[in-house]
């Protein structure tokens, strides 16, 4: 790691402890579920394939 990096990872890491910061969107659940069902349902028909091929 270059010295310029490290000063740069400590401002960087200083500076959180400064700003104020608005809370992050937090999404509803029943989305946070679709997007993990979506990503089953996606595994499951490329092993699906795989499986075939």
């Amino acid at each position: 790691m270059r010295k310029a990096d490290k000063l740069d990872t400590e401002k960087l890491a200083q500076s959180q402890f400064i700003l104020v910061r608005k809370p992050t969107y937090v999404q509803e659940e029943v989305y946070q579920l679709l997007r993990d069902l979506s990503r089953f349902y996606q595994n499951l028909r490329l092993r699906i394939i795989l499986f075939e091929s």
